[in-house]
């Protein structure tokens, strides 16, 4: 008989201690993100059959309308998605680690995101899709991780699972998902036998399959429901991604996100939203340069949050050092990974604009680090200050949320 010492261990109650933590940051602040009325009402409209512009995610959309529905409280259905969301990235990058590093390097990156995740809620106050974009991810990642490393059907198939609804609301993660599968698929292949190697062939052409059709699928279901139908895109309509995109001029020369700002920003350089059929692929094409000029000022956006709280604690940064000093014997592999996942996560940012809710991503790739390198450590008692310090920054931040009037700032 398993005994209840073995069901609950540290791990687990890390974990059940992380989702109290994420249970009592939500209801302390208890406001709604400004932009989840937005996805309810379009998923009242979609759900009813009411004509609309798709500018949202529509899978999105219809979970905070389902969970509004079920809990009769759009407050409770954010809130359920932020807390199971979080809770389950923190378990499945627990899981991550796991299997890339070992146990220690796996319990200490969930000891340090017993706080991390929960500073990001006034910022990411827009929506959580980006959490429960992130949760999928890492599911997907994990058992993507676990298929070429066991070859697994079970795994694979979980894979796709997992896959497709992660870039479904959060699109950007299809340039991130679909390059890395490439990558563990011709890393597994090399030393391969010829049969392993033809059964990974055809599942991941099957793979390929599956996301085309499941694309394609999602496209049409927009233009169905879409009632601007010039506009409609894969994913949302068209203009919002194209504002999303513009909106790095605002922030270069009025340092806000504004899409009036935006539009007067760029018109002179790049041409109306009307003239480039709001579509950012012409604008790439047409105006090169600007594209890289944008480029290169989110990428000093994107240095200069690196060193922001609310991405990540500056003392964190030693315990990278601490690896990249250390021997690494073991670790190439992981880290070559991890490296490859942050340069596929930092694409879009440099494509589109930079703000840390966007970069949440990347903050947890940094912890994976930051804990393979605290494992390198004899002693446990920097992993204790690290969340002694953190636990404060949390209540700072905290505090500030509870004392302010909306997330909408």
């Amino acid at each position: 008989m398993i005994s209840i010492y073995t069901l609950f261990t540290k791990t687990t109650f890390v974990l059940i201690l992380t989702l109290l933590v994420r249970i009592l940051c939500v209801l302390l602040i208890g406001k709604i993100p400004c932009m989840e009325t937005d996805y309810f009402s379009e998923g009242r409209n979609i759900i009813e059959g009411i004509p609309s512009v798709i500018y949202l995610s529509p899978l999105y959309s219809i979970v905070v309308y389902a969970l509004s529905t079920v809990f009769d409280s759009i407050f409770y259905a954010s809130a359920c998605i932020f807390v199971l969301s979080s809770t389950a990235a923190s378990f499945y990058m627990y899981s991550i680690c796991k299997l890339w590093f070992n146990e220690r390097t796996a319990y200490t990156s969930l000891l340090f995101l017993l706080f991390l995740p929960n500073l990001t809620v006034s910022v990411a106050g827009y929506s959580h899709s980006v959490m429960l974009g992130i949760a999928l991810e890492l599911a997907a990642l994990f058992y993507m991780s676990c298929y070429f490393n066991s070859n697994s059907v079970k795994c694979f198939l979980l894979t796709c699972v997992f896959t497709i609804p992660a870039v479904c609301i959060r699109p950007e993660l299809l340039l991130v998902l679909l390059p890395f599968y490439v990558v563990l698929l011709g890393h597994s292949l090399i030393g391969s036998g010829i049969k392993q190697s033809y059964t990974k062939i055809v599942l991941s052409a099957f793979f390929f399959l599956f996301l085309v059709v499941s694309v394609l699928m999602h496209k049409a279901v927009v233009h169905t429901l879409s009632s601007k139908k010039e506009t409609a895109g894969i994913f949302t309509d068209n203009t919002y991604s194209y504002f999303t995109f513009i909106h790095t001029y605002s922030l270069r020369y009025s340092g806000v996100i504004d899409d009036q700002k935006a539009i007067l920003a760029s018109e002179p350089l790049i041409g109306s939203p009307q003239q480039n059929n709001y579509s950012i692929p012409a604008v790439i094409i047409k105006h090169p340069v600007q594209f890289i000029s944008n480029a290169l000022f989110n990428g000093k956006e994107l240095l200069d949050n690196l060193a922001h709280p609310l991405f990540m604690p500056f003392y964190m940064y030693f315990f990278i050092g601490i690896l990249l000093m250390s021997s690494m014997k073991g670790s190439y592999g992981p880290f070559c990974f991890i490296s490859i996942l942050f340069v596929l996560h930092v694409i879009p940012l440099l494509i589109f604009h930079v703000e840390i809710r966007y970069m949440q991503a990347l903050s947890l790739l940094i912890i994976i680090v930051a804990a393979a390198g605290e494992s390198k450590l004899e002693s446990s008692l920097y992993r204790k200050a690290v969340v002694f310090c953190t636990s404060i920054i949390f209540i700072m931040y905290l505090i500030n949320n509870m004392n302010m009037s909306s997330l909408c700032v």
